[in-house]
């Protein structure tokens, strides 16, 4: 009986180191997977970071622009009115005075 017992637990214990060498084999290729994975995402992470570095520099570019254009003189609708209205009576003091005539 001792024998058949002995002879049993060895069969299990082979049964479970079985198990557990497929169980490792699994997670090695999970494993694996997941480098691969791991991988690829610090690419892309990279490349999104180069990506957001770029548009920062664009971005500040741009606000400077903005910065530049708020900081020069602006032009209303009024203003192109007033100017406009000061051009015809420019135009037209300089006509008359072009008709005057200085010696009769």
């Amino acid at each position: 009986m001792q024998e058949q017992e002995q002879i049993k637990s060895v069969e299990d214990l082979e049964a479970q180191i079985t198990q557990l060498t497929n169980k490792e084999a699994e997670l090695k290729e999970q494993l694996e997977h997941l480098c691969a994975q791991r991988k690829e995402k610090i690419m892309v992470l990279n490349q999104s970071q180069e990506s957001l570095k770029k548009t920062k520099v664009e971005v500040t570019g741009l606000r400077e622009e903005i910065q530049k254009i708020d900081n020069t003189l602006h032009i209303s609708e009024e203003d192109v009115k007033v100017l406009g209205k000061m051009e015809r009576l420019l135009e037209e003091d300089q006509n008359e005075l072009a008709s005057f005539q200085y010696f009769k």
